[in-house]
């Protein structure tokens, strides 16, 4: 063997083991150096284009990925990184056909059983994918996020065959540090806060504290970066939208990090809206982190807040590494980030208890009456004849069971059911993505005695129409553990009181927080009896469900006022950042005088 490829091995080598740790950059530049004297090798050109695909570098990582192709068609691995670099710009078209290649080639090759899965969940073909994970079990159990994506598919398509034994198995293997689940597929099953916080730093990598010097004199505007893959139409933009265009434009600059494409501002009136109030939108699809990075450095930010934590699209490497003096984590996520390098997080006295915080790798930032923000221009939907015809809703009792299935669980229809059995002239509305779903649905509820004429199921439908709808329901049943957050809020902005469970975590307390701010704390319960013994009792009093609409729909509540929240939130950053500049103090060991 000659000193080239002594030194290439050895590079080789080095970059398995920095791949390994996710140190992307350092394997990059080993494995650089390989191609530099063997650039025909095999493995060195799929080890790179995987390499550089994880630094976005997309287009160097396709071209060596058909280099490889070139030399050698049936290598399962070049199919691979293409797949993941056309699902990486959502051509899930192609990216499928390059996945079902590589299992072409080997039928067993589970990384590419998972990615199919992935794109066929992104169409929602939910069975398909559910199927697919099922078939690469027995080689893909212990593989990162494997077991995760499997239970969540199986909640979204109510199929609950083997669920308990899924989940206990993936409990066992966060007990051993193996990264098992997505912190956000964990909320859709658990109500235990240590939990939650294990699977949360389970998924950060590791980063040591970043303390900040803060020299900006008072007179200099501050600055706010606000980052989201959801600047458009959608559950998050709906609830923050007035909040964002309340900030005191002569005291704060706004900047947008947006994780997407820029929407069509024509069509979509929520993303308008925003663009006409930050100062600027920063588009971050082409850049890696590192170049994310620096340009967030480059700007001068003083306050970085994350509106995505561990969901689709979120980028909390960004924020681990810290680009900015103060770092907040909002809304988007229900739960801690589990990042050392992020600061606060905003929450309010009903959802965060006192001797909750060991729970969170953030400190508190309480605001109130709720931690969500609202919109007090949004829609006002009213009840409506034509709507009830248009979905042959004519019940005597309509009780709105909207929200998404991953939110469902054996328990829960439990406990709907004994509230539905008791009642004479009653549907239960529901959503779902498919026609297996639906099945799935109607035989856990006929298992359970509710016939199917007692269930209706909606389409997806256009917003306004959707709270007209929920507007026209007598209550509305929240889930648990994983709460209605914006799903709530839309109810009781429709005028429709909803029972809740609050449970012990920030995701199963989330109703309950807003059902406190707008003085319905007899609708929170904290037991499965409770609750239906709340429900059973409200639907039995048809003039005090009357009387609860009536309440809701002519009391102005000011958790529905975005500027509210805005207020104090911005007291709150003015107060840290004051803090920040006593050479004293550290953001670290701050007492939070400025907590609201």
């Amino acid at each position: 063997m000659n000193s080239n490829e002594n030194l290439a091995k050895e590079l080789f080598l080095l970059s398995l083991e920095k791949m390994r740790a996710c140190d992307w950059e350092s394997a990059e530049q080993d494995l650089e150096k390989c191609y530099s004297l063997f650039p025909d090798r095999l493995s060195v050109l799929v080890n790179l284009s995987a390499v550089k695909f994880k630094l976005n570098k997309l287009d160097a990582s396709f071209e060596l990925s058909e280099k490889a192709l070139s030399q050698q068609p049936d290598l399962k691995e070049a199919w691979l990184n293409k797949g993941n670099i056309f699902k990486a710009i959502h051509n899930l078209h192609h990216a499928i056909d390059c996945y079902k290649n590589a299992l072409e080639i080997d039928g067993t090759f589970s990384d590419a059983i998972v990615s199919l899965a992935a794109c066929y969940k992104k169409t929602g073909s939910y069975t398909a994918a559910k199927e697919l994970l099922q078939r690469a079990l027995p080689k893909a159990r212990s593989k990162e996020f494997f077991l995760g994506d499997l239970i969540h598919l199986k909640l979204i398509t109510c199929d609950w065959s083997d669920l308990d034994y899924y989940i206990n198995e993936c409990r066992d293997l966060v007990l051993n540090k193996i990264n098992s689940i997505s912190p956000f597929n964990l909320l859709s099953f658990s109500d235990r806060p240590e939990e939650i916080l294990d699977v949360a730093q389970l998924n950060i990598k590791k980063h040591a504290f970043v303390k900040w010097k803060y020299s900006k004199s008072r007179s200099e505007k501050i600055t706010i970066a606000y980052y989201s893959p959801d600047f458009r139409s959608h559950a998050l933009t709906f609830l923050i939208s007035e909040f964002l265009t309340s900030h005191n434009k002569n005291k704060f600059s706004l900047i947008a990090l947006s994780k997407g494409k820029k929407p069509d501002s024509a069509n979509d009136s929520y993303f308008k809206r925003l663009e006409e109030t930050f100062d600027e939108i920063y588009y971050l699809d082409e850049l890696s982190v590192r170049d994310i990075q620096k340009l967030c450095l480059s700007l001068d930010i003083d306050v970085a807040v994350d509106l995505a934590g561990h969901t689709s699209g979120g980028n909390l490497e960004l924020f681990a590494e810290r680009i900015a003096p103060v770092q907040i984590e909002f809304l988007g996520y229900p739960g801690t980030s589990g990042c050392k390098n992020i600061d606060y997080i905003v929450t309010d006295k009903f959802i965060s208890k006192t001797d909750d915080s060991c729970f969170l790798s953030e400190k508190p930032m309480y605001l109130s009456p709720s931690f969500q923000p609202n919109d007090s221009k949004r829609y006002k939907p009213k009840k409506s004849l034509d709507i009830i015809k248009k979905f042959n809703l004519d019940a005597d009792l309509l009780i709105s069971g909207l929200s998404s299935t991953h939110k469902f669980n054996p328990s829960l229809f439990d406990t709907w059911s004994k509230i539905i059995e008791k009642q004479d002239s009653v549907l239960l509305l529901l959503s779902v993505d498919s026609t297996d779903t639906a099945k799935n649905v109607l035989a856990e509820f006929a298992s359970r005695g509710i016939p199917s004429n007692n269930i209706r199921f909606l389409p997806r439908l256009p917003y306004t129409e959707y709270l007209d709808v929920l507007s026209s329901c007598h209550i509305a049943l929240d889930t648990f553990p994983f709460n209605g957050g914006t799903t709530t809020s839309d109810a009781l902005w429709a005028g429709t009181p909803v029972i809740t469970l609050a449970g012990s975590s920030f995701h199963s307390r989330m109703s309950g927080s807003l059902l406190s701010a707008v003085g319905l704390g007899e609708l929170i319960t904290s037991s499965s009896n409770d609750y239906i013994e709340t429900a059973i009792s409200l639907l039995k009093n048809k003039s005090e469900v009357l009387r609860l609409k009536d309440y809701l729909a002519k009391n102005t509540f000011s958790v529905f006022d975005g500027s509210n929240n805005c207020a104090q939130f911005e007291n709150a950053l003015c107060a840290i950042l004051e803090d920040l500049r006593e050479p004293s103090s550290s953001v670290s060991s701050y007492t939070g005088k400025y907590i609201f």
